[in-house]
């Protein structure tokens, strides 16, 4: 059980060190800077809705029986999924990702 706990926390430091990294930044070459709130927001919560849905379709009884790095492994992954289809969104509207400014990591 020890070595669970581990890893379980291996796996939360990355999350969170992850969470501290500079969001991306994205643009459009032609819709106003306002429409960008509006599509961000459609984008977000067409990716919770899917990751919502799929989550629903695994794990019809939640989290119940699961130990706790099999909870951290799928929150981790639907995290990187989530973003994946709000990154995806955006691109389909015909955003996409500024280049990271000189000496930022992106």
């Amino acid at each position: 059980m020890g070595k669970q706990k581990t890893i379980a926390w291996l796996i939360l430091s990355g999350i969170l060190l992850g969470a501290c990294a500079a969001p991306a930044r994205w643009s459009h070459p032609s819709l106003p800077s306002d429409q960008w709130s509006i599509d961000q927001a459609t984008c977000k919560h067409r990716a919770n809705r899917l990751i919502d849905r799929e989550l629903a379709r695994r794990n019809p009884l939640g989290d119940s029986g699961r130990t706790t790095l099999e909870r951290n492994f799928q929150h981790f992954d639907a995290t990187k999924r989530r973003n994946n289809l709000f990154a995806q969104c955006l691109r389909g509207k015909g955003y996409v990702k500024d280049p990271p400014k000189p000496g930022k990591s992106a």
